[in-house]
């Protein structure tokens, strides 16, 4: 799910980053529930943690990367917004020039 996510995040497919994200959640409780279970039952938690050891690193490692994409997509976002911002403002400075005589919807 967190390999799926990190190509939703990459190709802005925001509902499918939000699916990842909500089956995620309900799958980390599932294996917080199953460690508990096999802790109780058969293993200590030592010998859990040397097991999932290298699968919760692979994880962690994906989550931090999904994280510093998705604030790359933000900051990327964030600076088209304000040269969207900058554009409207260069419009009405235009159209105050010339009298709101411009032709066309400027929102």
């Amino acid at each position: 799910m967190s390999e799926a996510e990190g190509e939703a995040i990459r190709t802005s497919a925001w509902q499918r980053v939000r699916h990842c994200q909500n089956t995620k959640a309900v799958l980390q409780t599932k294996i917080v529930s199953a460690t508990e279970e096999l802790n109780a039952a058969f293993y200590s938690a030592e010998e859990i943690r040397q097991q999932f050891r290298p699968v919760l690193e692979h994880l962690i490692h994906l989550e931090i990367r999904n994280n510093h994409l998705l604030g790359d997509e933000r900051t990327q976002l964030e600076n088209e917004r304000d040269q969207l911002d900058k554009s409207q403002r260069n419009l009405r400075q235009v159209r105050g020039a010339y009298g709101g005589t411009l032709t066309g919807s400027i929102g």
